[in-house]
C-alpha cells in the first residue's frame, strides 16, 4: 500500500504568521496589513487589551525612536512583544494572536 507523504515547509513560521488585524471592519494578516500601511513590526508597540485574551492594541511610531518593542523583539522569536505605550498615543489597530 503507497501513503503519501506531504512534506513539511522548511521556512520556520514567528509569531508574526499567526497574527491577524481587525481593519475597517475586516481581519488581515499582520504581515499583509505591515505591507499596507508602510509600516515595519519592529516601528510598532503591542499593550495587553483587558478581558480581551489573546488580543492587543497594536500601537504605532513612525519616528522610530526607541521605546517600542516591535512586535516580536528578534526573529527567531517565540512570542510577542509587550511595549510600553505613552498615554495618549492613539491605537493604530486591534492584533489578535493565535492559530485558528
Amino acid at each position: 500500500m503507497y501513503c503519501a507523504v506531504d512534506p513539511m515547509s522548511k521556512e520556520r513560521k514567528t509569531p508574526l504568521d499567526f497574527c491577524y488585524v481587525l481593519w475597517n471592519e475586516y481581519s488581515l494578516p499582520l504581515k499583509k496589513w505591515l505591507e499596507q500601511q508602510g509600516f515595519r513590526q519592529e516601528q510598532c508597540g503591542l499593550a495587553s487589551t483587558p478581558h480581551f485574551r489573546d488580543s492587543y492594541g497594536l500601537y504605532h511610531d513612525e519616528r522610530g525612536e526607541p521605546g517600542f518593542s516591535g512586535v516580536i523583539r528578534k526573529p527567531d522569536s517565540n512570542e510577542l512583544a509587550l511595549s510600553s505605550i505613552p498615554k495618549g498615543k492613539p491605537m493604530a489597530a486591534v492584533l489578535s494572536f493565535g492559530n485558528r
